[in-house]
């Protein structure tokens, strides 16, 4: 059974480990990137804040670009990995951390943010964000697209990697709290069930999104579909706010 809005708040803690480490973050593309740098508009060198980092995947690609990124994520193993890559990455939590210094842009990407039930708590990343910023700096938010999801819904998914191994995604939507609910099982090449994760995200509408925005002092500037610029509608890939702190 996938469970429900009782499970631990903080579930992120554990799911966020060197197993999904290996199997789900892949290098960034190119395309990606260049979304970023044209929506953020910061000019080389500018200070970019990367919240919720992980291992650094897209603050990495900045800098070869020649910006100068900081990041922070609540995983000691993944600062650990993009330190030695050789990035300044502070261990804290998003919900707590903002710059001692004000930055020319800062990014939320891939699903990052909505990990709780509470709007307050889910609203305290994006306050960090904005006052992390400069005024006028800009903050792009990259979330799953609800409409999407909801219009497209599966109870079971199942994804099989390139060593054999596999993971099944077992799904339930809990309208009253307005959460999707996820039971991640990963199998090993013989089919064999390795270990079990439960996770859940808040479903936010686009609108939604940009009141929460516009609470922290970012004021929406444009919503996108995706990393290839298009219009938003209920198919598109992706939910992009792009804002500006005001």
């Amino acid at each position: 059974r996938v469970e429900g809005p009782g499970m631990d708040e903080m579930w992120w803690r554990e799911f966020f480990d060197e197993h999904y480490e290996h199997r789900f973050l892949r290098q960034v593309s190119d395309l990606e990137v260049d979304f970023l740098v044209e929506h953020l508009q910061v000019a080389v060198p500018g200070r970019i804040f990367d919240q919720c980092c992980g291992v650094g995947r897209v603050s990495a690609a900045l800098r070869q670009r020649g910006y100068h990124c900081l990041g922070v994520d609540q995983s000691s193993h993944y600062v650990q990995i993009a330190r030695r890559s050789g990035l300044e990455v502070v261990q804290a939590d998003g919900r707590t951390f903002v710059t001692t210094q004000p930055c020319d842009g800062a990014f939320n990407f891939f699903s990052s943010f909505g990990f709780f039930h509470s709007d307050s708590q889910n609203f305290l990343l994006l306050q960090c964000a904005a006052r992390s910023l400069r005024r006028g700096g800009r903050f792009v938010l990259d979330f799953t697209n609800t409409l999407r999801i909801l219009d497209e819904f599966q109870p079971v998914m199942v994804q099989s990697l390139r060593d054999g191994r596999e993971v099944r995604r077992l799904s339930e939507i809990f309208w009253e709290e307005g959460m999707i609910g996820q039971r991640w099982q990963f199998f090993d090449a013989g089919g064999q069930l390795q270990m079990e994760r439960h996770t859940r995200l808040r479903l936010y509408l686009p609108e939604q999104l940009g009141q929460l925005l516009r609470a922290a002092g970012l004021q929406p500037l444009k919503l996108l579909g995706g990393y290839h610029h298009q219009e938003f509608d209920s198919s598109a890939p992706r939910m992009i706010w792009v804002s500006q702190r005001a």
